[in-house]
């Protein structure tokens, strides 16, 4: 039952309108659905991006004002009177140290954000908050690549990210003196550069080119700079599996120091956006398919009702009832098998008619014919009791038309055959003609001349024998004298054909123009020719029949062609 209902006409059509409308949408849905993401994570990259610009410009502009301290540090004159003596003992340093520290707290005190100026000579001088004895190591990373720079500003983070560090060397005269470094703790800047984080929900840091985090440092940072990478595009995002979550990582590279700010935000809360339109979309597509679902209902039904009508038409006939019809609303298909049908239904409906009356007509005659062989065969033996009482009384002319008459309803008795051989239908003609010779006293004669080469062919029963009665009923007992009647035969490429002449009164012009016609009313006349010429009719076709010629009061003359090929072995069909 539940194939029957699914897969029923209706609900497949049903089904196709959904799918069709389902598919699309759902199609579409994913396609925007992909692009709003994209166009989401385009314009939170841009604005990340931005906002970075802002934090590295903000940087660039603390870094210059920072690198100007460190150039009026570095071109005072104190400070380059101290890293140009040569000193002979530690106490002119220490003094040359507390002159050198009145100079640097003066920028010190001027800033905040300053934790400590640090100088080294290279003539041994060294000052870190006050006099102090180590002398530079130069094999230190930073101090190879302040040298490099030959006066330009570095910029680097210490090794645990507390500070950051700014450094250039000291010249005079075009000869490097020492190296000045200023120490800023990066907790200074947190909360500024925290202004500067464009998503709500994730964080930003800035980590220098060893992973080392400088600002924003907590344990989540020195994971996630584990998964960077920090070299190739200056500016580039990508995303990040990070403690099982999906996050949208920003990178910006400094141009002022090799360090980079990185921004982190989750996946999901940038495309938050896309689910409110989701849920719109959602919203849509459920109201646009129950649309279609009561739309595809109704059109199903309306289309699918001519049908199911149709159904239990044809359950109808099933059941012989062939009075219901399909009622025609419609011009279109529907309507043309609704005419269709109700013409179908009414030709079975005659032909069924036609076939019983057809039966009863077919019983009727064989009851008939059943019946009226009880006749032939008491006639039969009459007659041979009269043949046998005239013999016995010596009366030679009546035995020999009851012999005749016998004979002929002998051969009617024996065969029921369709056809018979030429040969069978001249014995027919040859008992005729005896009766009739007895009854004019040899005033009528009958002769047949037809080859033995066309006696072995069939044809249909008594296709002769009536044209030969006919010329005797007709031609020659109406006339005066002796008549005489000639049947010939012969045989032409695929036909054979015959000729019955006689030599009676012939036939009226206008009666020979109507004679074929077989009107009820002229059946009592030349009944013969009519049944003659129906019978071969209906075997060849309405284009064959009889031949008839006829001058009156010289005779007439009947020509019968018959097909070989219909003919040879005929007497079994």
């Amino acid at each position: 039952m539940f194939n029957n209902f699914f897969f029923s006409f209706r609900n497949k059509i049903l089904l196709i309108i959904l799918m069709t409308s389902i598919i699309p949408i759902s199609v579409t849905g994913y396609l925007a659905n992909q692009k709003f993401n994209q166009l989401l994570e385009n314009q939170a990259e841009d604005i990340t991006l931005q906002a970075l610009r802002q934090s590295d410009g903000y940087m660039s502009m603390y870094f210059s004002e920072l690198e100007l301290v460190g150039i009026f540090a570095c071109t005072n004159d104190m400070v380059l009177k101290v890293l140009s003596r040569t000193y002979a003992s530690t106490y002119d340093k220490v003094v040359d140290a507390n002159l050198v520290g009145q100079v640097l707290n003066q920028y010190i005190y001027s800033r905040s954000d300053i934790e400590r100026i640090d100088i080294f000579g290279y003539n041994g001088f060294s000052y870190m908050g006050g006099f102090h004895m180590d002398r530079i190591d130069e094999s230190q990373p930073w101090v190879e690549e302040v040298k490099k720079r030959n006066g330009q500003p570095y910029w680097f983070a210490s090794e645990d990210g507390n500070a950051m560090v700014f450094a250039r060397t000291i010249a005079s005269n075009g000869k490097s003196l020492g190296i000045i470094r200023i120490v800023i703790p990066s907790y200074r800047l947190e909360a500024v550069i925290n202004k500067f984080q464009p998503h709500s929900t994730g964080f930003l840091f800035l980590v220098d080119s060893a992973r080392h985090p400088i600002l924003g440092r907590n344990q989540d940072v020195k994971e996630l700079t584990t998964k960077l990478d920090l070299t190739g595009e200056k500016n580039k995002s990508q995303y990040i599996n990070f403690k099982e979550k999906n996050m949208f990582v920003t990178q910006f590279r400094l141009e002022r120091a090799d360090w980079q700010f990185v921004s982190v935000a989750p996946r999901d809360d940038i495309l938050k956006g896309t689910t409110q339109i989701r849920g719109y979309f959602l919203t849509t597509v459920i109201v646009i398919l129950l649309i279609t679902l009561s739309l595809g209902v109704w059109v199903t039904r309306y289309f699918t009702k001519p049908i199911k009508q149709f159904i239990s038409l044809m359950y109808d006939v099933e059941k012989s009832n062939f009075t219901s019809r399909m009622v025609i609303k419609t011009n279109d298909e529907i309507g043309m098998l609704a005419i269709s049908y109700n013409r179908m239904v009414q030709r079975v409906r005659d032909l069924i008619s036609t076939v019983y009356e057809q039966q009863r007509l077919k019983n009727e005659a064989q009851w008939s014919a059943l019946q009226a062989q009880i006749n032939p065969h008491f006639l039969y033996n009459t007659l041979d009791s009269i043949n046998w009482i005239a013999r016995m009384n010596k009366i030679p002319e009546i035995s020999k038309m009851i012999t005749a008459l016998s004979m002929l309803f002998k051969l009617s008795l024996s065969k029921s055959d369709k056809f018979i051989t030429v040969e069978e239908e001249l014995m027919y003609i040859k008992y005729y003609a005896q009766i009739q010779e007895t009854r004019f006293s040899d005033r009528i004669r009958i002769h047949v001349d037809v080859p033995e080469q066309i006696r072995a062919y069939s044809l249909p029963r008594f296709i002769l024998q009536p044209l030969v009665e006919n010329a005797v009923v007709h031609g020659l007992e109406p006339k005066e004298g002796p008549g005489e009647i000639h049947i010939k035969g012969g045989q032409y490429e695929d036909k054979i054909f015959f000729i019955i002449q006689d030599n009676g009164v012939g036939i009226p012009v206008d009666r020979l123009k109507e004679l074929l016609l077989a009107k009820e009313h002229e059946q009592s006349r030349h009944l013969g020719l009519s049944n003659v010429d129906e019978r071969i009719k209906l075997l060849y076709g309405q284009e064959w029949g009889l031949k008839i010629d006829s001058i009156e009061h010289v005779g007439t003359i009947v020509e019968v062609w018959l097909l070989k090929d219909l003919l040879k072995g005929g007497a079994n069909r």
